[in-house]
């Protein structure tokens, strides 16, 4: 069975290793975050999930 993405990204495990990243990384660019990290989006960008093969008349 496959998890749907937005499974692994809302848990509170994977949000705090990003937000750790995040703050690690903007850090080492000699800047700093100000405010509260907010998602905005939990889901794939894209529901299309047919595999596509690319042909002389297109796809």
């Amino acid at each position: 069975m496959v998890r749907p993405f937005s499974g692994p990204v809302t848990s509170p495990t994977w949000r705090g290793a990003a937000e750790q990243w995040i703050v690690q990384d903007v850090s080492q660019r000699g800047m700093s975050i100000t405010g509260a990290l907010t998602p905005v989006r939990a889901r794939a960008w894209s529901n299309d999930t047919k595999p596509r093969t690319l042909s002389a008349s297109g796809p």
